[in-house]
């Protein structure tokens, strides 16, 4: 289900971002980041905070993060409290 729910938010942002510039999405995980860019193909710029060779229990806060989240027009999150110690609620 919420696999559907994250498909269909960024469906429906990407179609109102289509006469646009690429929307800027940054995701939690390297896994998150393929989907996001298997969805919005050209129409996105896609970013991840944790490499697929990292444990994203573990990762610590970094300015860097945190100015690429700020500057984001989606944050895409795991959840199922992956991201509880460095990511707010």
């Amino acid at each position: 289900m919420n696999t559907l729910r994250l498909v269909v938010t960024a469906g429906c942002l990407l179609w109102g971002a289509a006469a646009s510039a690429a929307l800027n999405v940054v995701t939690t995980t390297q896994d998150l980041a393929a989907l996001a860019q298997a969805v919005g193909g050209e129409h996105v710029d896609v970013t991840y905070l944790v490499p697929g060779t990292r444990d994203p229990h573990y990762a610590q806060a970094k300015p860097s993060m945190i100015r690429r989240v700020a500057r984001a027009d989606l944050l895409l999150a795991v959840g199922a409290d992956l991201e509880i110690g460095w990511l707010p609620p």
